[in-house]
C-alpha cells in the first residue's frame, strides 16, 4: 500500500510539472499546424513619391546606413540599426543579399525591384516556408508565451523579418513584424496577446536559431 501511494504521488507531481507550461496564448494556440512563412524584409518603407530628392547629409539631415538604401535613420537609432545589420549578416550565409562574404553589411543597397512583393508595407527580400514540425513548434513556443517578452526599450520599428501564421482559408493570416534593431516585435492585424512585446535575450537567441536553420546560415 505504501509503495502504491508513493507511485501515485510521483505520477501526480510529474503530471503537474508537465502542465506548468500551459497552452500558447491566442491566436498561437490554434496555429500549431498552420502554415508559417518567414520573410526577410527591406526594413524601411519607401518615401512618398512626391518627396524631394535626397540630399547630402548636413548637420540637420540624418545620415544613411549601409545596406538601408535611402533611409534616413535618426542619429539616436544609428548604432543599434548598424549592430542589428551586422548580427543578421553573421547569421545568414556569406554573400547573402546585403552582406559581404565576410559577414558584414554591404556598403551598397540591397537591390529590390520596385514591384517586388510587399509584406505589411515592406518589400520582401527573401522568404522561407516552415516545413519542419520541430521548427514550427519552436516558433509557436517563442511567440505563444509572455515569459519570452519584456517591456520594449526603444520606440522604433525597422523590421528585418516578418512572420505570417496561417492563411489560405476563411481566416486571414496573423502577421508579425520582427525588428532586431529595435529589439521588439509588432502584431499587425491581430491583438498582441502579451503585456509586452520587447524581446528578451533568450528570445533573440531562440529566434536566431530558427532563422539560421531556415535561411541556411550558421
Amino acid at each position: 500500500m505504501k509503495i502504491r501511494t508513493y507511485v501515485l504521488v510521483v505520477a501526480g507531481i510529474a503530471s503537474l510539472s508537465i502542465g506548468c507550461k500551459g497552452s500558447p496564448a491566442a491566436p498561437f494556440n490554434t496555429l500549431q499546424d498552420s502554415q508559417i512563412t518567414v520573410l526577410r524584409l527591406q526594413n524601411y518603407q519607401d518615401p512618398v513619391a512626391a518627396a524631394p530628392a535626397a540630399t547630402q547629409p548636413t548637420a540637420t539631415t540624418p545620415s544613411l546606413i549601409p545596406g538601408l538604401p535611402g533611409l534616413p535613420i535618426p542619429p539616436e537609432f544609428q548604432p543599434q540599426v548598424q549592430q542589428a545589420q551586422t548580427m543578421i549578416c553573421q547569421m545568414l550565409p556569406p554573400g547573402t543579399p546585403g552582406c559581404t562574404p565576410t559577414g558584414q553589411p554591404t556598403t551598397q543597397p540591397v537591390q529590390v525591384a520596385p514591384n517586388a512583393p510587399m509584406f505589411e508595407g515592406f518589400r520582401i527580400i527573401g522568404q522561407a516556408q516552415v516545413m519542419d514540425p520541430d521548427l514550427r513548434e519552436a516558433i509557436i513556443d517563442i511567440f505563444g508565451y509572455d515569459k519570452n517578452f519584456q517591456a520594449a526599450k526603444s520606440p522604433c520599428m525597422f523590421p528585418e523579418f516578418g512572420m505570417s501564421f496561417g492563411g489560405g482559408g476563411a481566416q486571414p493570416p496573423a502577421n508579425v513584424l520582427i525588428s532586431y534593431a529595435c529589439n521588439q516585435v509588432q502584431a499587425r492585424n491581430f491583438n498582441w496577446p502579451h503585456p509586452d512585446n520587447g524581446m528578451k535575450e533568450k528570445t533573440v537567441k531562440s529566434l536566431n536559431e530558427v532563422i539560421q536553420k531556415l535561411f541556411g546560415g550558421g
